[in-house]
């Protein structure tokens, strides 16, 4: 009973206070819940928040018939993010006025805020039909469609919105972000010059403005308005990213070093902002440095897929295979569609040989997106390694099929085809690429050795002075003109070639064998004791090669191995 009396006389105090203050206020304005609906808007807009719905909620319980506070106190709620309040609120608001469009229109921003779509839609479908003219519901329905990534249609609303009122620069603003995303540079950069005119210190405007002209690289634009953007928000790590990225294009590598630095310094301390800082000293082959930045990236962000998978590819580039094997492998648990992990675990697999689990993991990166289409050529080498060599084929061709001038993927296909001695074939692919690039050293090469085994020796001789004119001391286009020299019976000048080879080279296979091709051909086109004698020495070292299981690999396999064939 002694609460029950309490609540009763605390009640009673209330009753006091709301009597005191109508007594002051009805003295100027007739109506007291329009008074207090008036003062807590002057309260609101003085950010007295908590003052302004005491008063709003006293003019709510004065009055069950005007809208007013009710929906003020919804607004006022939606900005401090108490949603269900503010949902009641403006509830509250139809409930009194079923036909106040506004109060719909607010209310499909706190169903946009949930995510609650289909109920933001139904509302403002209610509040377009009783104001087929208001801006403000043309405008949410632009961040409703925005929201839902129905870009064109936010596009369309909100150009609407904007001939209805050409003075909201919210409007402009909006229409600007939403041109940008849609890749309309131009049209964003009239949107966002326009608000320019009508308030130059809309917040973020600049920050856009600059990423407008990073589009046009228009790089000094970048850096005025980037700079600019840093005074208004210097704590936003966004516009430190931006002004790095504006250096790095530039090529000044440690003056966007030194932004990151200096965000950092601010105490900055943003996930995406370490990862972008950690990604561009990757590609400053700063790596140490880089694992440390997105490791702080990761601090904040453990689950991080694609932290994860950059933090795998520093400890790759340091030849930490188990170390970048482990974080490719946790960036595909947090996101089992990250295909970068996923195709650069298979690049693990590739070089430790594990073929059959590299392709399986090759072409499940290519299941989630065709951009990883280059792996057909991994796959395409580790058939090749395998000696599968029409699966191989089969895989060089599909690359082509999607990178017509992939230079590698001609010259891999010229050596499988070789293998199965389709020279015609062979000889078809490595004049693609030798047209593709007349320069390249390793396709001169690779269509010298085709040649070769076409029989076409005036060329392989022509294609190895190439190739000795760039480089004097070529030993693999020595061995290819002394082969060619040796079929057409020119031993003597093989042997003169066979004789500039280093020393250290001269104890492989593939010299001990030309050297006995070439006095094979002397002893049958000048028979004589020493050439005789020398046939028999090379014939010896062979057989005895051949005995303790030496690499007895032909000129095809040597020039392969030399020139990283199938390495990828």
């Amino acid at each position: 009973m002694k609460n029950f009396f309490k609540q009763i006389y605390n009640k009673i105090l209330q009753l006091d206070k709301y009597t005191n203050e109508y007594v002051k206020v009805s003295n100027s304005i007739e109506i007291p819940s329009l008074a207090y609906t008036n003062w807590g808007l002057y309260l609101a807009d003085l950010k007295d928040f908590n003052s302004a719905i005491e008063k709003l909620e006293t003019a709510v319980l004065m009055s069950n018939q005007n809208p007013k506070p009710c929906l003020t106190l919804g607004i006022i709620y939606a900005k401090l993010k108490e949603y269900d309040k503010a949902e009641n609120a403006l509830k509250e608001a139809i409930k009194r006025d079923s036909q106040n469009a506004y109060a719909y229109s607010v209310l499909s921003g706190i169903y946009i805020s949930r995510q609650s779509f289909s109920q933001a839609e139904d509302a403002l479908k209610k509040a377009l039909k009783l104001a087929p003219s208001d801006s403000e519901i043309y405008l949410n329905y632009g961040i409703f469609y925005a929201k839902t990534n129905k870009k064109q249609k936010a596009i369309e609303m909100l150009k609407k919105a904007k001939s209805l009122n050409p003075a909201n620069g919210h409007i402009y603003f909006i229409l600007g972000v939403m041109l940008f995303d849609t890749d309309n540079i131009s049209d964003a950069f009239m949107e966002f010059k326009n608000l320019e005119n009508i308030n130059p210190n809309y917040k973020n405007l600049n920050y856009y403005m600059a990423l407008c002209y990073q589009k046009e690289k228009n790089y000094s634009a970048v850096l005025e308005y980037g700079q600019r953007a840093l005074n208004e928000t210097p704590y936003n790590p966004s516009v430190y990213m931006l002004l790095a990225q504006n250096y790095i294009d530039l090529n000044k590598i440690d003056e966007a070093f030194k932004i990151f630095e200096k965000g950092f310094d601010k105490g900055i301390k943003d996930s995406e902002y370490f990862l972008a800082w950690g990604i561009s000293l990757i590609r400053a082959e700063k790596i140490p440095e880089a694992i440390d930045v997105i490791n702080k990236s990761l601090e904040i962000k453990n689950n991080d897929s694609i932290a994860l998978y950059r933090l795998g590819y520093c400890y790759y580039k340091q030849n930490d295979l188990d170390k970048a094997e482990e974080y490719y492998k946790k960036a595909i648990f947090q996101d089992s569609s990250n295909s970068s992990a996923i195709a650069d675990l298979g690049i693990i697999f590739y070089d430790r040989k594990n073929y059959t689990d590299a392709i399986k993991t090759f072409f499940k990166a290519i299941d989630i997106s065709t951009e990883k289409a280059y792996l057909y050529f991994y796959i395409a080498n580790c058939y090749y390694k395998m000696d599968r060599l029409k699966k191989a084929i089969d895989y060089y061709e599909k690359t082509i099929e999607y990178y017509p001038n992939h230079i590698e993927a001609y010259i891999n296909y010229t050596m499988c085809l070789l293998k199965t001695e389709n020279y015609k074939e062979a000889s078809r692919k490595i004049r693609t690429a030798y047209q593709l690039n007349r320069k390249s050293e390793k396709v001169i090469m690779i269509y010298a050795l085709t040649n070769l085994k076409s029989g076409i020796y005036a060329d392989v001789i022509e294609k190895a002075d190439m190739l000795l004119e760039i480089n004097e001391n070529n030993i693999q286009a020595k061995m290819l003109k002394a082969q060619a020299l040796i079929n057409i019976h020119k031993a003597p000048e093989a042997l003169d070639i066979l004789s500039s080879i280093p020393e250290n080279e001269k104890s492989s296979y593939v010299f001990i064998y030309l050297s006995y091709l070439a006095y094979k051909v002397l002893v049958e086109d000048s028979p004589s004791n020493y050439n005789e004698n020398m046939l028999n020495q090379y014939s010896e070292k062979i057989e005895e090669m051949n005995s303790l299981s030496i690499n007895s690999e032909g000129l095809s396999d040597y020039i392969g191995k030399t020139l990283n064939i199938n390495k990828g």
